[in-house]
């Protein structure tokens, strides 16, 4: 799988079909480690196109691995666990399951698994549970899991897995608002997906520094270069990444006042969210497309208090409270220009009283000073 998914993507058709032979023999075998390590594998091969499928193959090899008494195949399936359900939008149960991954990672016994499966699941469960704290409103701590995974790649020596740390911490930065440290990460990243060059990871690369380089004044090649990016992740069907940083696209292209095309990428997001049931995404959807919609035409805003309070809804079901966060402070600016201050302030406060850490980040830090002009 190791070399294939590396060479390809994880989710191509070859990748797919190697591990259903795979799946194949080992149910004729009926050896439990060899169940559990080609079900984790079958999982991961497929949480970007179907992360629901990826689960239902994770939840059986977790069961096998706890037959097998093995570290790795445990270890390999609550990493798998956690990365489909990330992309559901399940966001403390993956936190759970990433967790149980990295307590049981010892970097002597499993550093060297990255060779042969292609990423080493330390640096994976690290990054993946960086964005579950950062969506369930821990950001500093996931900024703190996000350094872990970068650290732990340099030390393995797998430049594959180096490739991923660093894209996915400038995937981290984004998320923060800290669009010149996401720069830098990703720098790193496409230099050494240039240099090893398979096409998942270069694309991977080239979307973060691209979605980090476009909202940069006078940078005019950046948008081009995450669509680049994200153009290939979509090719060979890395259709959950590539959605993450066309949502940073959207949003890059908000800001730079091309809102047309913010809300074309917005559409073909909703369409990947679809086609793939990866609903991690879909309070910052509604929220793009509200803040959009507000801005473009006045009569347009009864239309936006609705898709806010639906990513409201949407965010608090999934208990993402970074994206509670941003719902609420753009539907309290919303309810102060239309007169409805106190009801601003009363939506606000007590989403922003729950945070604990990252008062120095801007989302904090915008919702902050929006409670102050109301009165607070």
């Amino acid at each position: 799988r190791g070399p294939l998914a590396g060479a390809r993507g994880l989710s191509t058709a070859e990748c797919e079909g190697s591990l259903d032979r795979a799946r194949a023999l080992a149910s004729q075998i009926g050896d439990a480690r060899e169940r559990a390590r080609t079900l984790s594998g079958m999982a991961f091969s497929l949480y970007q196109r179907n992360p629901a499928a990826s689960f239902e193959l994770a939840r059986p090899a977790l069961e096998a691995a706890e037959r097998s008494g093995d570290a790795f195949d445990l270890l390999s399936a609550h990493a798998a666990a956690g990365t489909s359900l990330i992309y559901q939008g399940e966001f403390s149960r993956s936190l759970h399951h990433l967790e149980e991954a990295i307590g049981l990672y010892d970097f002597d016994e499993h550093a060297s698994f990255a060779h042969t499966t292609g990423s080493d699941l330390g640096v994976v469960s690290r990054f993946l549970a960086a964005f579950c704290l950062v969506y369930l409103g821990y950001p500093d701590r996931g900024l703190a899991r996000s350094q872990e995974a970068v650290a732990l790649a340099r030390r393995v020596k797998h430049p594959i897995s180096l490739v991923l740390a660093l894209s996915r911490a400038g995937a981290t930065h984004w998320l923060r608002r800290e669009p010149g440290l996401a720069r830098e990460r990703a720098d790193e990243a496409v230099a050494l997906a240039e240099e090893f060059g398979p096409p998942h990871y270069l694309g991977m690369a080239r979307a973060a520094r691209g979605s980090a380089r476009a909202v940069a004044p006078g940078d005019s090649e950046g948008v081009a270069e995450a669509q680049q990016g994200i153009a290939e992740l979509a090719r060979i069907g890395a259709l959950a990444t590539a959605a993450t940083f066309n949502v940073a696209l959207a949003e890059a292209f908000w800001k730079l006042g091309r809102r047309e095309e913010a809300l074309g990428a917005l559409d073909l997001g909703v369409a990947w969210v679809q086609e793939t049931g990866a609903h991690f995404l879909d309070a910052e959807l509604q929220r793009l497309r509200a803040e959009i919609l507000q801005h473009q035409d006045r009569g347009m805003l009864e239309e936006a208090e609705v898709r806010l309070r639906c990513a409201l809804e949407i965010a608090r079901e999934q208990a993402a409270k970074w994206y509670e966060l941003r719902a609420a402070t753009s539907l309290a600016r919303l309810l102060r220009d239309r007169g409805r201050r106190d009801e601003a302030r009363a939506l606000l406060e007590p989403v922003y009283d729950w945070f604990t850490e990252g008062f120095d980040t801007p989302d904090l830090e915008d919702a902050k000073a929006l409670l102050e002009e109301l009165g607070r």
